[in-house]
């Protein structure tokens, strides 16, 4: 990061002093402005209001031939862009946060829907919750899943049930 703040300096320097070209070289001021923004969030607008800082004092040492308000519109625009990268960072960064908590939540719900030792009467088939009150099977498992029932008769059943009014399908 250091590497590039001082490239920027030194090529806005030459290109400026030396060869009398003004726009080139502080484009590359954005490279460490974005890295430091993405890197840090807010704590890396640091970087666009140093660099803001060196064009303008640069300016008035230097007591360059390019009108003082190109340099202030060149520092507003590094303190500007700057603040939008680290804001946008920290939003992306938020919305990844709500995404995962999202996943846990759904993650700890598909696995909290029936797992574990579910206490049932060895005679009635009924449920123990956790207050320590019996519901039927229907019941229990209705109040905690979305699973829905539909009755119906198995052969075993219907053949104990009504003998051989029952018919065998077998």
């Amino acid at each position: 990061m250091v590497g590039f703040l001082a490239a920027a300096c030194v090529l806005t320097y030459v290109s400026r002093h030396l060869f009398g070209v003004e726009k080139v070289f502080t484009h590359l001021f954005y490279v460490p402005i974005f890295m430091s923004c993405l890197w840090w969030k807010r704590k890396g607008l640091i970087v666009p209001i140093l660099l803001s800082g060196v064009v303008l004092v640069s300016h008035d040492l230097l007591r360059d031939k390019v009108p003082v308000i190109n340099d202030i519109l060149r520092a507003v625009m590094f303190t500007g862009v700057g603040a939008m990268v680290a804001l946008l960072t920290e939003r992306a960064e938020r919305a990844e946060e709500e995404k995962d908590l999202a996943q846990k939540r759904l993650d700890e719900a598909l696995t909290r829907v029936l797992s574990g030792f579910i206490p049932i009467c060895a005679s009635c088939k009924r449920i123990r919750d956790e207050k320590g009150v019996w519901h039927p099977v229907e019941a229990y498992i209705h109040d905690r899943t979305e699973a829905r029932f539909s009755h119906g008769i198995c052969p075993e059943c219907g053949k104990k049930l009504y003998g051989d009014f029952y018919p065998d399908k077998g």
